[in-house]
């Protein structure tokens, strides 16, 4: 849930972060706050807890003190036929306010509708390159998905393809 003010602009290195945090965007990021106007550098103390973690209402002195969102948070909620849907929701105190789906052209490599200026899309921007990073990284699927379920189910002390062992 970042920020809905923070332009991400770089991954941040995740050997820092590893292990403690989820982050929002599937990595952390450096970048710019827009709260202020002024398209400032966060400062790194408050990258983490304000800018990629949200909910900076009262914590941040650059967050407006008008009644908004407070957090954006982003899912993939499918990604076949060449499209990622990535599924969104603007949140206020801790509730979703505002929520929609971006849809990403694999083939075109590009936006379905694009609005390169809004937040909303360099925040969706970040979290599809995070995502796209995280897919690559994974190994490629069997072609019945059986060879690595046996696989696993024989390294496992207590399930046999599904039942349990004495």
């Amino acid at each position: 849930m970042a920020c809905p003010h923070f332009r991400p602009t770089s991954p941040l290195s995740w050997a820092n972060w590893q292990g403690k945090l989820r982050p929002p965007l599937g990595e952390f990021y450096g970048g710019e706050c827009t709260a202020c106007g002024d398209g400032a550098f966060s400062p790194a103390a408050s990258l983490l807890e304000n800018c990629n973690l949200g909910y900076a209402a009262g914590e941040c002195a650059h967050f407006p003190k008008t009644d908004g969102p407070d957090a954006l948070r982003f899912v993939v909620s499918g990604d076949e036929s060449g499209v990622i849907r990535i599924s969104y929701s603007y949140e206020q105190a801790h509730l979703p306010c505002r929520h929609g789906v971006l849809e990403y052209l694999r083939a075109a490599g590009c936006w379905k509708d694009p609005d390169a200026a809004s937040l909303l899309q360099q925040q969706a921007e970040a979290y599809l390159h995070s995502y796209l990073r995280w897919k690559e990284s994974q190994p490629a699927p069997s072609a019945t998905g059986l060879e690595s379920r046996a696989a696993r189910a024989a390294q496992s002390p207590l399930i046999s393809l599904g039942k349990v062992r004495p």
